[in-house]
Formats: structure tokens, C-alpha cells, sequence
């Protein structure tokens, strides 16, 4: 009986990861404001057959302004990049994406953007 409960828990809890990874290359910026940059968005899937579109992807930002976003690129099976153009407008900028999934939640990565001193 608890080796049933056990393996109930253990694919529960497998399930309950979040439908995405998000990365960002560079991984932190320094830049002068109002200066653009580059940086490329990494969107690794987690699941073979995610509900969510890539292109359904969402872009925010706090003291920043995205000038240009490029075509999404399907780097390997899973795995997809867009380059964005970015500005600082103010101090201490974010860049924030996300992609809300309904049956696996939210996942999201944050890009912080510092002033160069």
C-alpha cells in the first residue's frame, strides 16, 4: 500500500514542473541609458507538445523600451531564440518574458539591467 501511495506522489510531483525554461544571453547587463543592446532569449520547452505557442511568448519591461524583436529560431527540437533590441530609459531596468501555460502554469525569466557607473 505505501509503495502505491509512493508512486502516486512521485508522478505528481514529475508533472508539476514548469512548462519552460527561459534564459538570456547576455545573462546580466551593465549599460548607459538610453544606449541600445542586444540580447538573445532562450525558450527551452519541457514538454514535446506544449499548448502554449512560441510566438504567444509575452515581453514586459520596467525602464526599458524593446526597439526591435527578430523572428523566433527553432535552434534544436525544443529549443527556440529571438534576438531583441533593447533601451534604458531608466535606472535599474528589467526585461521580463513570459509564457502562461493552463495546464502547467506560468514560467517566466527576468533579465535585470544595471547602470553602468
Amino acid at each position: 500500500m505505501r509503495k502505491a501511495i509512493l508512486m502516486v506522489l512521485l508522478v505528481a510531483l514529475a508533472g508539476m514542473v514548469y512548462p519552460c525554461i527561459i534564459s538570456f544571453e547576455p545573462e546580466s547587463v551593465v549599460t548607459e541609458q538610453g544606449k541600445p543592446f542586444e540580447v538573445k532569449v532562450y525558450v527551452k520547452l519541457e514538454h514535446r507538445r506544449c499548448p502554449v505557442k512560441i510566438k504567444e511568448t509575452k515581453f514586459e519591461g520596467k525602464n526599458i523600451k524593446i526597439l526591435s524583436k527578430g523572428e523566433w529560431v527553432k535552434e534544436k527540437k525544443g529549443l527556440y531564440s529571438v534576438v531583441l533590441k533593447v533601451l534604458s530609459t531608466g535606472e535599474n531596468g528589467e526585461l521580463r518574458v513570459i509564457r502562461e501555460c493552463e495546464k502547467k502554469g506560468i514560467s517566466e525569466g527576468l533579465l535585470k539591467i544595471k547602470p553602468k557607473q
